[in-house]
């Protein structure tokens, strides 16, 4: 009685395998949970690894489309679930084309199930590395501070450009932020803007406003997710101004005067990191604001041509008063 009801057993799980269910599939995901309700936190019965073979009822022979989750049964004869995207159908036509055998997760990109770790291992495994660096490389185009300098001449217009020029932010994260938020680091950048300034007589001045700034600036992480962080930041720069006034006179001719000297401006800026749109690489957009505190700069020479258009006051000194300027930057943040 024993042996018939063993062999009983065994045909009907045969037939029931062959018939019930004759699709074959394989697992094409790195692990796939079989769970016993269709549902992501259903109870997990048993795991499959890539490359199995499961078997599935015939009704999805004919579907165009599966269903979140698939029907099959378990090592113990159990009826359990499978996400239909974890597998592949074996369907021995042309829709074996049609689906791919990689297995992506749309949330993330790729195999979400692959814990794998490619070598070289970090040297902080098992814990996350927040030992990394930031260097920020961004082009900035910020506000003109149409402050032209003190010509002793009717001006009959005056053009002003933006400012253009480039940054670089270098940081490193605090040794004691266990939070991975709160950066320090170095801040320098290179810019310029030109003016034209158009007199009653015709004649024209030309100028050019450079500057290079070095500092240091602290900031903070304060929203940060997978895909987005928000960083504030704030410091002071030390400045270096070279500025260069040429005025061409009609019938005359043209003359030139340089000047120079050195300003401090605290600022405060914003960042909107877009994360690895790039292999350690962020898209950065943000906003600046710096206070350039009233200062001076020094001519390097002698006016002996345009006299008449030159400063009646002191023509070897340019000078600005506390002005403000606003930039934009554009550009990408590198993690190293």
């Amino acid at each position: 009685m024993g042996d018939y009801t063993l062999k009983k057993y065994f045909w009907s799980l045969f037939f029931l395998t062959h018939n019930t269910f004759a699709i074959e599939a394989i697992v094409i995901s790195f692990k796939a949970p079989l769970v016993l309700t269709p549902d992501y936190k259903g109870h997990v019965s048993q795991v499959l690894s890539k490359g199995e073979k499961i078997f599935l009822g015939n009704e999805y022979n004919t579907q165009d489309e599966l269903p979140e989750f698939v029907e099959t049964f378990d090592r113990l004869g159990q009826t359990v679930y499978i996400p239909s995207r974890m597998i592949k159908i074996i369907y021995r036509d042309e829709r074996e084309t049609k689906d791919s055998i990689v297995y992506i997760d749309p949330k993330t990109g790729y195999d979400s199930t692959d814990y794998r770790i490619e070598e070289p291992i970090p040297h902080s495994y098992p814990f996350e590395n927040r030992e990394f660096s930031r260097l920020n490389v961004s082009l900035e185009l910020g506000s003109n501070p149409k402050d032209p300098y003190d010509y002793n001449a009717n001006i009959s217009k005056q053009e002003f450009d933006y400012s253009k020029g480039i940054r670089f932010i270098y940081q490193r994260k605090m040794d004691f932020d266990l939070i991975d938020r709160l950066y320090f680091g170095a801040y320098v950048s290179f810019s310029s803007v030109n003016n034209q300034i158009l007199f009653s007589s015709e004649a024209i001045a030309e100028e050019n406003r450079s500057q290079a700034r070095l500092g240091p600036i602290i900031s903070y992480d304060f929203f940060k997710n997978e895909d987005y962080i928000l960083n504030l930041g704030t410091g002071f720069t030390w400045n270096y101004h070279r500025s260069s006034i040429e005025i061409d006179v009609p019938n005359i001719g043209s003359e030139e005067n340089l000047y120079s000297g050195f300003s401090v401006a605290p600022f405060i800026t914003s960042q909107f990191f877009f994360r690895d749109v790039f292999p350690n690489a962020d898209f950065t957009l943000g906003s600046e604001i710096s206070a350039y505190l009233p200062h001076s700069q020094k001519a390097s020479g002698t006016q002996i041509l345009a006299t008449d258009y030159w400063s009646a006051n002191n023509p070897n000194t340019l000078s600005q008063n506390l002005r403000l300027q606003a930039q934009f930057h554009l550009g990408f943040n590198f993690k190293y």
